[in-house]
């Protein structure tokens, strides 16, 4: 590795343990489905509220607090998202230019039972857009 600065863009469907691969790697991980948490006062726990209208602000957050943390210069950073198509990954590739970070693609094909109940019919539609690429494609 050239500096101390990575990005790491770990990519795969819901319930292949992106989330699990990214807290054993980086300092900081961030994913779209962080926006969907909210505290309940009734039983004082963060409890996932899924809204699809949503899912831009959604990715638009997760993009936002993936370079504020880079602009403070966390070493190792994720983010961890379905990214079924290349178009997905381009906003964090444009980010680490920016910020001067090297960057690690990976894919994370495992199956366990998916923490969100994603319905089976979601689960087809990611893997019917799915997009095969590497770093070198962009």
């Amino acid at each position: 590795m050239k500096n101390n600065k990575l990005l790491m863009i770990i990519r795969g469907l819901p319930g292949a343990g992106k989330s699990t691969v990214a807290k054993k790697l980086a300092d900081k991980v961030f994913e779209a489905d962080q926006y969907f948490y909210k505290f309940d006062q009734d039983s004082h726990q963060l409890v996932y509220q899924f809204d699809h209208t949503k899912i831009g602000a959604a990715h638009q957050t997760c993009q936002r607090n993936v370079e504020n943390a880079m602009n403070e210069g966390i070493s190792y950073v994720a983010v961890a998202n379905t990214f079924t198509q290349k178009k997905e990954v381009e906003p964090y590739i444009i980010l680490a230019a920016k910020y001067g970070y090297e960057v690690q693609l990976i894919t994370v094909q495992s199956n366990f039972k998916n923490v969100h109940d994603v319905p089976e019919e979601s689960l087809q539609r990611m893997r019917n857009r799915w997009e095969n690429f590497t770093l070198s494609d962009f």
